[in-house]
């Protein structure tokens, strides 16, 4: 997603935008960057097909990826004009000529790069797709609260570790009133969601992937999700916010928010004790019992990210292609 968005703002300045993506373990993934005007082609997963693929028809490459070998980067590099590698903290053996961190603090990390290499860091390049920047609220007016509170459980379009009915299950636990919508990456999670049991007053609808999500995000009083790529969204909406932990490599990011009050944490996916969902559970009812709060935790990280990171990449970009 965070390539999408600066696919879109390159594509938009007048560039011809290709994406080498592995798509089939999400069937819609493909369409959704196609509908963008952006191409689609197969994955590349060698030196010698980066090599092939990219050699006298790109003037630069992006890599998002945290499998490819340090071989892939420097082929890439000796047959194009500029490649960029986005990372999080640890370059990964990642070898290019820009680096994008867009993680909240990353600004702060003193980072060694190779001899002549850039590094973009920080909120100010993360990379948000048009469509939620143009959602954007100009500014948060204080809510009209139903006597309902809405909430929003999405996991990004995937949801690789299944989260979506543990997180539900916990806020059905909270026996607060609410209406959850919840969206469902696959059916076998919708399956496992609508076999949950709400209690009085408590509504579950859940929904598949969806283009207009942000129409969501806006009408919710609490939005729950992943640290990652979506929680910058989430922030740019003016959400509340709270989140779980799903990789070893979100941790300096959710450790930092959850600290600075901009998200309330829900802990690390990895830990199934008992514990763990107390806790959720805990921190979910609080959040629900105090509009005010709410309120302010939105505005927190309404107001640390501006929604033009993908501008300031594409800025980064052009200054470095030949001609």
């Amino acid at each position: 997603m965070r390539c999408m968005a600066l696919g879109e703002e390159l594509r938009r300045r007048g560039h011809d935008v290709d994406f080498f993506l592995d798509s089939s373990g999400v069937s819609w993934l493909g369409a959704e960057v196609s509908s963008r005007g952006l191409g689609v082609r197969p994955p590349v997963e060698t030196a010698e097909e980066c090599r092939a693929a990219f050699a006298s028809r790109y003037d630069a490459v992006v890599f998002d990826s945290y499998l490819l070998p340090t071989e892939a980067y420097l082929a890439t590099r000796s047959v194009v004009a500029l490649t960029v590698a986005v990372v999080d903290s640890d370059l990964r053996g990642a070898r290019a000529d820009l680096y994008l961190d867009q993680n909240v603090g990353a600004e702060c990390e003193d980072v060694a790069l190779p001899p002549g290499a850039v590094r973009l860091a920080g909120l100010d390049y993360a990379l948000i797709r048009r469509d939620i920047a143009q959602a954007r609220p100009h500014h948060l007016d204080r809510r009209d609260l139903a006597a309902t509170p809405r909430v929003l459980v999405v996991l990004g379009g995937t949801d690789a570790l299944g989260l979506a009915p543990r997180l539900t299950a916990d806020l059905l636990s909270t026996g607060r009133a609410m209406h959850v919508d919840v969206i469902a990456a696959r059916q076998e999670l919708a399956d496992r969601i609508d076999a949950l049991f709400p209690g009085a007053d408590q509504h579950i609808e859940v929904h598949r992937p969806r283009r207009d999500l942000q129409t969501l995000v806006l009408a919710s009083d609490l939005v729950i999700g992943a640290t990652g790529s979506a929680t910058w969204e989430l922030l740019t909406l003016g959400a509340c916010a709270a989140v779980i932990c799903v990789a070893d490599n979100q941790e300096p990011s959710y450790t930092r928010l959850v600290s600075m009050g901009v998200v309330a944490g829900l802990g690390h996916a990895h830990n199934g004790s008992n514990d763990d969902a107390q806790h959720r559970v805990e921190v979910l009812s609080r959040l629900l019992d105090d509009p005010a709060e709410r309120a302010r935790q939105a505005r927190a990280g309404w107001e640390l990210v501006d929604s033009k990171g993908a501008a300031r990449v594409a800025d980064a970009i052009e200054q470095r292609l030949p001609g």
